[in-house]
This record gives structure tokens, sequence and C-alpha cells, in this order.
């Protein structure tokens, strides 16, 4: 894997499982939300921001050691946007939205213990997997948010067919 040269917020620079699950996760979010807008604030981190992030104490990753640093980039940080246009730093919303991360095949930076880092979310591998050059195969999620709102909405029918038939006998 190369070092990022440049920092960016473009998911098109994430690794294309990332960007999946990224956009699964955001379509979870335009269901399960606040009415606020999940949008990505960081993909790639060059070098020089990433050492600055360190000196500042908003990271414990010096330069290589954060997965924002490789090219594809193997994390992305987000935030969420009000309809205003102003942003919602609320630790609540992404705790939310962190916990459905994880289940979909997510890493949260909010469940670490060392360093909370609510924003963070990345696939599941290390800084050393990808300074190696090891990409881990990680989509695995099969049940889009999609199939899921079929199944639901398959399930409230049977439910309503069931409850029909039941006055029916009556």
């Amino acid at each position: 894997m190369v070092k990022a040269k440049t920092s960016s917020r473009d998911i098109t620079l994430a690794h294309p499982d990332l960007q999946r699950l990224f956009r699964e996760l955001k379509e979870w979010w335009t269901v399960n939300g606040d009415g606020s807008r999940m949008i990505v604030t960081q993909t790639t981190r060059a070098c020089d921001l990433q050492e600055l992030y360190y000196q500042q104490g908003k990271s414990k990753a010096r330069c290589g050691q954060s997965l924002h640093n490789y090219e594809p980039s193997l994390a992305i940080d987000i935030a969420f946007a009000r309809s205003n246009g102003t942003l919602n730093w609320d630790k609540k919303l992404f705790a939310k939205a962190g916990k459905e991360a994880e289940r979909m095949g997510f890493v949260w930076g909010g469940s670490w213990k060392s360093f909370y880092d609510g924003v963070h979310f990345q696939l599941p591998m290390t800084w050393q997997q990808a300074k190696a050059g090891e990409i881990v195969k990680v989509y695995q999620n099969s049940n889009s948010v999609q199939e899921k709102a079929i199944l639901s909405l398959l399930d409230l029918c049977i439910k309503a067919m069931q409850s029909i038939k039941n006055l029916i006998q009556k």
C-alpha cells in the first residue's frame, strides 16, 4: 500500500469495501437517524496533517499508523449535517451510527478503550496489515438496507393478513 500524498474527504479515494459499507450505513441513517445527513469529513490523510493531529492530541497515531494514511483509504471520519448546513457533533448520534456500523462490519473508534474517536470508522484491520500491503476482504453483509426494508415490509404484510384472517373468523 502506498501512503496518501494528499488529504481528502472524497469517498472514491476509500477502499471499495469501505465505500460499500459507508453507503449502507448512510442509507440506514437516512431511515433511522435524526433527519441530519451523514457526510464524510476525511478519507485520505497526508503525513503532515497526521503528524499535526498527533501533536495536537487529536490522534494517537503517527504517520503510517492510521488507516487514513493509505491509498486507498481504509478509514473514514464522518459528521452529521443539519438541514441548515451546520454540523452536529452530538456523541449520541455517533453512538447510534457506531453501533449499527459495528453490526455491518466496521470498526468504530467510539468503542476504543484507549482513545475515544467517535467520528472514526474503519475496515477491520490494523495499520501494520496496511503497511505490509495486506488487504483483508471484509465486506460480508449480504442484507443491504433495501433488502432489510423489503423483509420488514413483508413481515408487516404477513401480520396484517393474519389480523384480517382473525377478524373474518370471528
